[in-house]
């Protein structure tokens, strides 16, 4: 009875821990994702403006920047509170910000392609597809964190994409439903 409950006793200290590493790994990590984040939105912008709205393009930009920026002054508080952080309010802020970063980027489809082409739909659902892979290694601390991110960035287009009149379109819209599968699956290798 004594080691059950010694050991009954050390299992919220572990996971506090595990919490705190979460924390930290996703920290070290996130000027990688805040930059791929803002390359990928700045190309994506550069690539599209001529079919869009340039008012409507440009809010987007500065709303993926803000979010951006919303992260780093995150990531520079928790710089300067080190170990004292605590994890749990940490981890879950970090999950909104993961969220808004991908409902934001995954609005691109609808503010860059609304009226254009097979083309550019299929061009942005790969740039789509690049940050999906780099979520992996910036967010794959943390599961919940990670599928914050990814499910708001790909599923919207990839629905688009299966409803698109374009003979190609379906078929592309469910080999992007295996590979969002693939990188939750990795996300989950990741954790395991």
């Amino acid at each position: 009875i004594n080691g059950s409950t010694a050991r009954a006793g050390t299992e919220p200290a572990v996971a506090d821990e595990v919490r705190r590493e979460q924390v930290r790994l996703l920290h070290a990590q996130l000027p990688l994702g805040v930059a791929s984040l803002l390359v990928a939105a700045i190309v994506t912008a550069a690539l599209f403006w001529h079919a869009a709205d340039p008012a409507f393009a440009a809010g987007w930009l500065t709303l993926v920047a803000a979010v951006g920026l919303a992260h780093l002054v995150a990531w520079g508080r928790r710089r300067k509170l080190g170990a004292a952080a605590e994890p749990r309010p940490d981890l879950a802020w970090f999950t909104v910000g993961a969220a808004l970063a991908g409902c934001v980027f995954g609005l691109a489809p609808v503010v860059f392609t609304s009226g254009g082409s097979f083309d550019s739909l299929a061009m942005l659902l790969t740039i789509v597809a690049m940050l999906g892979v780099a979520g992996v290694a910036t967010f794959g601390a943390d599961l919940r964190v990670y599928l914050a991110f990814l499910l708001p960035l790909t599923l919207p287009a990839t629905v688009r994409m299966l409803f698109e009149a374009h003979p190609a379109a379906p078929s592309m819209g469910a080999l992007r439903l295996g590979f969002i599968a693939v990188l939750v699956v990795a996300a989950f290798q990741l954790r395991g």
